[in-house]
């Protein structure tokens, strides 16, 4: 069994993998937690990808202890199933490639055939503390994205950088265009900064190619259904793509 670990900047996801089958799904809030987690599995292999580096040596020992099994960090130069056609391929996330990865391991095994072109267009977009929009074409070709700051960035931006805008609770049950409160305004700029992103990223492509369009992140159940057109939340993406990275560079 392949344990299969997202540490991002705000928390740490845990998945379980037998095969392409994920059994066990945590997150957590430190890797400390790993210590007293997950006692029911006998773990024989584990990748990681870390956008936190601070942390890569210290999570390293914990596992090492813990399950006897040294852990493969994920980097761009790890194998995948995409050509990455970044110019700087060293600055790219590993969440990035490991929840395109992952996109387009779900795109090739379930979606129909019948229902692909050769012009169709993935969005892989991860909701978290950042808003990332990473872009695959023609299947397997990961030409780029866009980065923007995560909704809890922007309001806390706000908040810190003007005299009077208070900090706002991040909830969007029912937000209208027009806010008609300084709270309700907020919200609304909020909520809409990243839904007009989203919406015009996907219209962009698909004026001209089929688009499927994966959500995962903190963030994602916020907006899944309150865009206008069809897409899937995926909770476990980049540790989808974790475990289809380790398996091609172990096998």
């Amino acid at each position: 069994m392949l344990l299969s670990i997202d540490i991002g900047n705000s928390a740490i996801k845990l998945g379980i993998f037998d095969g392409s089958q994920r059994i066990y799904f945590k997150r957590i809030g430190s890797i400390k937690e790993i210590q007293s987690t997950i006692v029911d599995y006998e773990i024989r292999n584990i990748g990681i990808s870390s956008v936190v580096p601070r942390l890569n040596s210290e999570i390293s020992a914990i596992l090492e202890k813990k399950f006897l099994s040294e852990p493969y960090f994920i980097s761009h130069k790890s194998k995948t199933n995409l050509e990455i056609l970044y110019e700087s391929p060293d600055t790219l996330g590993v969440d990035r490639i490991c929840g395109c990865e992952g996109a387009y391991n779900i795109y090739r095994n379930e979606i129909p055939d019948q229902g692909k072109k050769s012009s169709d267009v993935i969005l892989a977009i991860d909701l978290g503390t950042a808003t990332t929009i990473n872009v695959i074409q023609q299947e397997t070709k990961f030409v780029g994205g866009l980065i923007a700051p995560g909704i809890q960035l922007m309001s806390k931006s706000l908040m810190e950088s003007t005299a009077q805008l208070p900090a706002v609770e991040i909830n969007f049950d029912d937000i209208p265009i027009i806010g008609k409160s300084t709270i309700s305004s907020i919200k609304s700029g909020l909520f809409y900064s990243v839904v007009g992103l989203i919406e015009h990223i996907h219209m962009h492509f698909s004026e001209e190619a089929n688009v499927f369009t994966f959500l995962t992140g903190g963030n994602a159940p916020l907006f899944h259904n309150k865009l206008s057109f069809e897409n899937r939340y995926i909770e476990d993406l980049v540790l989808k793509g974790v475990n289809s990275i380790y398996q091609l560079n172990h096998n």
